[in-house]
């Protein structure tokens, strides 16, 4: 039985060997054309989660912007008023409102925390690669790795030595100021003013304080400046892949 279906295959490939040519061709091209288009598709899908992504990372640089942006005008307000109450002459022309106002925000500081939401999810699941290497990705790291931690750790600096160093010793050195029917107001803080500018360790920490928020809001300048330029430059690459 064997033989005779050898045989028989052996005369069926002389006679119709063009036609089984054309069909193993047939289904060379088929498959070919099948991996082509899965590739296809594995591009544009790719190509969907790198447009998909890199807009929402923009979306939230640019939130942090503008975050940034306020925490710059508070920290303006906060250097102003260290440097209020060390200019002797300032000081003295300063209304009682006014000074209220400063000794609070000598004791206020200024926290910062980035929304790192859709960096934390690319970092996790790989999609750091969607990034051109050469230009953006370093950039991106850089001020989710350096720069954020960097205007974070000024931030607690700051926070750490209004609550050790400042309000501890105000506590104990200013006279006590009546309260108010408003429990949040300041009212009434300028009449401990004359005691404290008095002390040379209360004016060393003003100082201080004003070296402190001066270097944040440095860190902070710089590091806003970048992710805008950063959310930028994927607005750029976001135009020109559609």
């Amino acid at each position: 039985m064997m033989l005779r279906a050898w045989q028989r295959f052996r005369q069926t490939a002389r006679t119709d060997w063009p036609w089984l040519v054309l069909e193993f061709a047939v289904v060379v091209a088929g498959v070919t054309l099948s991996f082509a288009l899965q590739d296809w598709r594995d591009q544009r899908d790719a190509g969907t989660d790198r447009h998909r992504l890199l807009k929402a990372l923009r979306d939230d640089l640019l939130t942090d912007v503008a975050m940034l942006e306020q925490d710059l005008a508070v920290l303006d307000a906060l250097a102003a008023a260290h440097w209020l109450v060390l200019d002797e002459e300032r000081r003295g022309a300063a209304s009682p409102e006014d000074l209220d106002t400063a000794l609070d925000r000598i004791i206020t500081y200024k926290v910062f925390t980035p929304n790192d939401t859709t960096w934390r999810m690319m970092e996790s699941t790989g999609s750091l690669t969607l990034m051109d290497a050469e230009a953006l990705l370093p950039r991106v790291v850089r001020l989710y790795e350096q720069g954020y931690p960097g205007v974070e750790e000024w931030a607690h600096i700051n926070r750490d030595f209004v609550l050790r160093e400042l309000i501890p010793f105000v506590d104990a050195h200013a006279p006590f100021v009546g309260a108010t029917e408003d429990a949040l107001s300041v009212a009434g803080l300028h009449r401990t003013l004359p005691t404290l500018v008095a002390l040379s360790h209360y004016m060393n920490l003003v100082r201080t304080g004003r070296l402190y928020k001066s270097a944040q809001r440095a860190v902070t300048l710089g590091v806003k400046d970048e992710a805008q330029a950063i959310a930028d430059a994927i607005a750029e690459r976001l135009a020109e892949d559609s």
